[in-house]
């Protein structure tokens, strides 16, 4: 199996050529933003569009403020990411 890791700002185009892919080799697509995105929408309680809209997915957005987020664990993670010890 072959895997292709596609990279770029927005809008550069990885989805077009994630596309191309798919079509032209059969290729089995997966982003990773997608499975980030529905972690954060379940973690906030928050709509989907928030984080995918191109006018709204780059922005601070007041309803992602850490106190906000309904999910412990996931504060835990975020509070302290790299601080953990490593084994």
């Amino acid at each position: 199996m072959i895997r292709v890791a596609i990279d770029g700002p927005a809008g550069s185009g990885k989805d077009t050529v994630a596309g191309i892919l798919q079509t032209h080799c059969n290729a089995a697509v997966l982003a990773f933003a997608d499975a980030l995105r529905n972690e954060i929408v379940d973690a906030y309680c928050i709509e989907h569009t928030v984080l995918t809209r191109r006018e709204t997915k780059e922005l601070a957005h007041p309803a992602l403020a850490l106190s906000r987020c309904t999910d412990g664990a996931f504060v835990d993670v975020a509070v302290h990411r790299g601080t953990a010890p490593r084994g």
